[in-house]
Order: structure tokens, then C-alpha cells, then sequence
């Protein structure tokens, strides 16, 4: 990159950043409403990492439930199933025993090929504990790896069920605006802030909008919203 380039790329790296401090100041003065929320939940993080999170930040742990046994083989299957179809074939109150089937492609003709499909064994697995059981070592080692793999791996979907959780426990005035996007009264600014330092631990952030007193347009929307 040249010199001359890199001279007017300041420029206007600066010239942003002093608009950005101008509507700052602006907002800062202004008594408010409340703010219009919307949030990035992050990338994929773990279950430990997240309550980790939630305790630096002061937030109940209790929003973040650990998976069941059946809730991360439901999860499991989706890498499980790549190759097959899996299908339960008896549920009890603490057990469930799937059939894994294979299924092939037949016969090298394009015009005669088939889907062809074999069982390949049980797989058990035991919802309290979480054991898998198989007679194929190789199939049973996979299931409970992949497993063990979700019953810590977290989305951002999950992530967002969590912050969903947190705001309705704290909150019994939030008001739901459109999808992924809440107005919440000023008041709760020092719990945002809390959702936004937690968000932010794990690669997130909240995304806040002031909505001040005064402006008929704000106050009208805020409203409308209530309505």
C-alpha cells in the first residue's frame, strides 16, 4: 500500500471516529426512554465457557440448563447420520435403542442405480447416564465420542435462549418489537450492561440503540410497540 494511500485511509478512519464521538455527546446529555436492543450471540463456545462467563458478570447460572442425555444424541445424530438413517425402534423410561441402517448406492448404471439399504446394528443408549452400548466397538466408540461432544458444545442459537432467559427473569416490562429486536425501558440500563459484557466474553456483543424523551417519533414507535 502506497503512502498517499495509507494517508487518505486516516483521514477517513478519523473523520468516522469524530461523527461517532459527535453522536455520542449528543446521546449522553439526553434523559431517555430506554434502548432498542438487538444482540450477536457469539461463535460456538462450550458449556463450561459460558457459565464461566455468566459468573463474572454477576448472572444467574441457572438460565444456562445443561443438555439431557437424549436432547445431545438428538444433536449427535446429525454427524452420526451422514452415512445412514437412524431411526428409534423402542423407547423406555430409561432407555432407547436406535437402529442404524446403511444405505448405498446400487449398481453402476446411472439409469438403473438404486438406493439400497442394510441394517448395520443397534445402538443403546441409556438416558440417565448417558452410557452407549453397541456390539460394533468402531459404531458405539463414534456414537458416544460425538455424544460427549454435545453435551458441551454450544450454538449461537443457544446462546440466544440463554440471554431470551435472563432478559425474562429480570424483566416483566420488556416489550417484544419485532424478531431478535427489543425495546427495553431505561431503567435496565445496568443489566444490559451486564448481557453485553457477558455477550462480549464470548465473542458477541449487544447491539444498543437510545431512545430519548422527547422526540415524537420515539416516543410513538415505543407506543405502537407497547400496543
Amino acid at each position: 500500500m502506497s503512502t498517499a494511500t495509507q494517508k487518505i485511509k486516516k483521514a477517513e478512519h478519523i473523520k468516522k471516529a469524530a461523527k461517532k464521538d459527535a453522536i455520542l455527546k449528543e446521546v449522553e446529555g439526553l434523559e431517555l426512554l430506554g434502548e432498542v436492543l438487538t444482540w450477536v450471540p457469539g461463535n460456538k463456545r462450550t458449556y463450561t465457557e459460558i457459565l464461566h462467563a455468566m459468573k463474572a458478570e454477576g448472572l444467574d447460572e441457572k438460565a444456562a440448563k445443561e443438555l439431557t442425555h437424549v436432547s445431545a444424541f438428538t444433536r449427535a445424530c446429525a454427524k452420526l447420520s451422514e452415512e445412514r438413517i437412524i431411526n428409534i425402534v423402542r423407547r423406555d423410561s430409561d432407555l432407547i435403542v436406535f437402529q442404524f441402517t446403511k444405505q448405498s448406492l446400487k449398481d453402476s448404471n446411472e439409469e438403473k442405480k438404486e438406493w439400497d439399504f442394510k441394517k448395520e446394528t443397534f445402538v443403546r443408549l441409556e438416558t440417565a447416564t448417558g452410557t452407549i452400548s453397541c456390539k460394533k466397538d468402531e459404531i458405539r466408540e463414534q456414537a458416544q465420542t460425538e455424544l460427549n461432544r454435545c453435551m458441551e458444545a454450544r450454538t449461537g442459537n443457544d446462546i440466544t435462549n440463554i440471554v431470551e432467559t435472563l432478559f425474562c427473569g429480570e424483566m416483566d416490562d420488556l416489550i417484544h418489537m419485532d424478531s431478535g429486536v427489543y425495546f427495553v425501558p431505561a431503567h435496565h440500563r445496568e443489566f444490559i450492561g451486564k448481557i453485553d459484557r457477558f455477550l462480549r466474553r464470548l465473542g458477541g456483543r449487544v447491539n444498543r440503540f437510545p431512545v430519548p424523551k422527547g422526540t415524537q417519533v420515539g416516543e410513538l414507535s415505543v407506543q405502537e410497540g407497547i400496543t
